[in-house]
């Protein structure tokens, strides 16, 4: 809890700046589609005791979507996250390759936007155990799964221009691999900051 309240805490500081200069637009994009591309960086926080002694890590990823209505929009999302941890001599790292695709609601006003998304992901896991080697070094052993999972999110962006905003977003997601039978809930909750670009 003390990490997810200290990455909240720390997108919102990063955040300010950009809030001071938003600058006013139009809440409306003129006719013809509207599309966009976001990028998001930042940390990706473990939520379920299967990966305990895994510590919070990073996210990275990009997305392009395309409106429907002021109102509904379609994206798609390739993202990266990484954590790593340690227990009893033993270091453990659990990688996420996913693919997502969302179904987002957007609320635009003049110098701000909020936005929700539901979707689904395929997830390509993978959990990478060292240990120690008795005769010297570290001995590594990697299991990769994929799997399909869901995701729910909320962004806030603010408009540094017409076509471009500076924002924060929270991701909610839930996965479980299985690796040799055994099911590891991958679930992490990522709090990251967004550009995003409208073509």
């Amino acid at each position: 809890m003390r990490f997810t309240a200290a990455a909240v805490l720390a997108a919102a500081v990063l955040l300010a700046p950009a809030a001071t200069r938003a600058q006013p637009v139009s809440s409306l994009s003129g006719p013809g589609p509207d599309t966009w591309i976001e990028l998001h960086l930042g940390a990706s926080i473990p939520q379920h005791r299967d990966l305990d002694v895994v510590d919070p890590g990073y996210a990275i990823g990009g997305a392009f979507g395309a409106r429907f209505s002021p109102y509904l929009g379609v994206e798609g999302e390739l993202g990266y996250t990484r954590a790593t941890g340690h227990d009893a001599g033993v270091t453990l790292t659990a990688s996420d390759l996913p693919f997502k695709a969302n179904l987002r609601l957007r609320a635009p006003w003049k110098v701000m936007e909020l936005s929700a998304a539901a979707g689904v992901g395929l997830h390509v896991a993978s959990l990478t155990r060292e240990l120690p080697d008795p005769a010297g070094g570290t001995v590594s052993t990697t299991r990769t799964s994929a799997a399909f999972g869901f995701q729910v999110a909320a962004g806030l962006g603010f408009h540094l221009s017409p076509t471009m905003l500076v924002g924060a977003a929270v991701e909610r997601t839930f996965v479980e691999p299985k690796f040799e039978g055994i099911g590891v809930r991958f679930d992490a909750l990522r709090v990251a900051l967004t550009l995003t670009y409208h073509l």
